[in-house]
């Protein structure tokens, strides 16, 4: 693309690209009410208050997916406030359409409860609360994208009839003015003996003149919208006009130099560069480790933090201690690697006794955790809660011991037997690797059918716990 080209290109997308950055930031945030993320915060608590979050300890899992839902702070509530500017300028859009607060306020209200009621479905089809944050924040999502696209097309539908006021008069005139200034183009050229293609002068008038009148436009929409906010253009500050300004050549420099290939240029270079930046490797190891470690100690900091809230379950706290013990061994071996090459004294006693503490603080984990287990399964078996087993129980576990046992025997009493044929020994020994098959799967499916159990009364603790909150006994809030 020569220079020409990229000049012609960059004036007339310029003004459009103005244009269209003008309608979809008055539009996105036009319905979002200024009550959105207070409400969805609300939303979210009352959600976990549904499922009965506040009536026991939690497990990580479950403090991670409260805190991703409802926010590292509480949130206060403000009220639901139209911008002055802003409905100025949309105002101004609309050319004689009057736009009031009230009516964006009551649109605002209608889109709100629309989101809010479908955040409350969806989080009502979600049955575990390990996958309800996933779900919770798609939907978000959805809405915030919804909303802004609503209000793009809402701005879109009032300044439609202005817009094609305009772009219709600026066509005709365009058309008009091309074809009267190729003529006299193609007139001055053939009095002076240098002929002129009529249709290529045209042509060329009709793009320029069509620049002009884009540009007139653009012009025209941010003289309405100034005069809309900041009043007479005599009352313009210098901090308006340069901002307008600049937004316009940062626009045609964007347009200009990727037309021209520049940014793909300026992404070449600066991979040669980093390619042309070489580091001893001995000190990019050291500063690769230090930063390795330094981030390692902040990540046990954090752990131990964590571990220190009283609402978390017990087994939970002490495994984040443990987990914070490895992150603290590995964090100071990297920091070893970043001083020396070589291994610092006391650095292998200082690896077994971290190794080993974090060995003890698992094992009182999982027993704790087991406790903790049972000690939710007995309160479902007081509330009468029959949670199937589908395989699992102590009648199939003697079955499983039992054949294991007998394959044991068997496969004992193998070689004492007095085989006559080879024959026999053949048949002998596809029987009892079938029954160690038989054995070896029986076990397998009676572990999964436990692990299956375990997280079934996890999911029958969940809606028991909030079926207690809706019940609302001694001492529980009811919704």
């Amino acid at each position: 693309m020569d220079v020409m080209q990229t000049v012609l290109l960059s004036l007339f997308l310029t003004p459009i690209i103005m244009y269209a950055l003008v309608v979809v930031s008055l539009g996105v945030p036009l319905l979002r009410s200024s009550r959105w993320e207070v409400a969805f915060q609300r939303t979210a608590v009352a959600e976990l208050d549904r499922r009965g979050l506040w009536l026991d300890t939690w497990a990580v899992q479950e403090f991670s997916s409260a805190l991703s839902m409802v926010g590292p702070k509480v949130l206060d509530d403000v009220p639901d406030e139209v911008n002055l500017d802003h409905l100025a300028a949309v105002s101004a859009l609309a050319d004689g359409r009057e736009v009031t607060a009230g009516e964006l306020l009551g649109l605002r209200r209608v889109m709100l409860l629309h989101v809010l009621r479908r955040q409350r479905a969806v989080a009502l089809r979600v049955r575990r609360l390990r996958y309800l944050p996933t779900a919770w924040s798609f939907a978000q999502f959805a809405s915030g994208v919804e909303v802004a696209v609503r209000g793009v097309v809402w701005v879109l539908r009032t300044h439609a009839p202005v817009m094609k006021q305009l772009f219709a008069g600026l066509a005709t005139y365009s058309v008009v003015a091309g074809v009267i200034i190729g003529a006299f183009v193609w007139l001055g050229g053939s009095a002076t003996g240098s002929p002129v293609d009529v249709a290529a002068a045209a042509g060329t008038a009709i793009s320029w003149m069509s620049i002009a009148g884009v540009w007139l436009l653009g012009s025209r929409m941010i003289a309405r919208l100034g005069i809309a906010v900041w009043g007479e253009p005599r009352r313009w500050t210098g901090a308006a006009i340069a901002s307008i300004t600049a937004s316009t050549l940062i626009v045609f420099a964007t347009v200009s130099l990727y037309a021209t290939g520049v940014f793909e240029k300026l992404t070449r270079v600066q991979q040669d560069v980093a390619q042309s930046v070489h580091l001893p490797e001995e000190v990019s190891i050291r500063i690769f480790s230090a930063l390795l470690g330094a981030g390692m100690f902040w990540m046990a900091w954090g752990l131990c933090r964590m571990a220190r809230f009283t609402r978390l379950r017990l087994s939970e706290r002490i495994s984040s201690f443990g987990v914070a013990v490895l992150i603290v061994l590995l964090g100071a071996t990297c920091l070893n690697m970043a001083i020396t090459s070589s291994v610092l004294p006391g650095a292998v006693l200082l690896t077994r006794v971290a190794l080993g503490l974090a060995m003890l603080l698992f094992l009182v984990s999982a027993l704790v955790a087991a406790g903790e287990w049972f000690s939710r399964r007995q309160r479902l078996i007081r509330a009468g809660i029959v949670v199937p087993r589908r395989g699992f129980g102590l009648g199939t576990g003697i079955v499983v011991v039992a054949v294991n046992s007998v394959t044991y025997l068997v496969v004992l009493a193998f070689d004492k037997v007095a085989w006559t044929s080879i024959r026999a020994v053949e048949i002998a020994a596809y029987g009892l690797a079938a029954l160690m098959l038989a054995g070896i799967a029986l076990a397998l499916a009676w572990c999964v059918a436990g692990w299956l159990y375990v997280r079934r009364v996890d999911s029958f603790y969940e809606k028991y716990r909030a079926t207690l909150f809706v019940a609302g006994p001694a001492g529980v809030r009811v919704l």
